[in-house]
């Protein structure tokens, strides 16, 4: 992704591949609401398979845990009959009273994670 200031525009763009890893295309990378004075958009990185179960990226979590609250949990972030934990990288941008503040809450490029290699060695 790549924020840039125009000389001519106050305003922050964002530019980015249509289709964000692990995004919908049809959803889009984007989503805004505006909270009061505060527009506050959400920027999709990733959405989608962590490919680890709910053992693996919750140490210690237990498997009744999950069945119990199976009725929230499912589909968005675990599915059931793989085991597979989903999970969403974003980063907020709020925009008010002619300011902007970049919230990057990402995984960060360039980290080897292996245990998660959805987020391992990004660029």
């Amino acid at each position: 992704m790549v924020v840039a200031r125009s000389a001519q525009d106050s305003r922050l763009h964002t530019t980015r591949p249509t289709t964000a890893a692990g995004c919908d295309p049809e959803d889009g990378p984007m989503d805004e609401i505006t909270l009061g004075d505060v527009t506050v958009t959400r920027i999709k990185e990733y959405y989608g398979s962590v490919g680890m179960d709910p053992a693996t990226f919750f140490p210690g979590s237990r498997d009744e845990a999950w069945a119990e609250h199976r009725d929230w949990l499912a589909p968005d972030f675990w599915d059931p009959a793989s085991q597979d934990c989903v999970s969403a990288v974003q980063t907020w941008l709020l925009r008010s009273e002619g300011r902007t503040i970049l919230v990057d809450t990402g995984v960060g490029n360039h980290k080897d994670r292996p245990y998660a290699p959805v987020w391992s060695r990004l660029d």
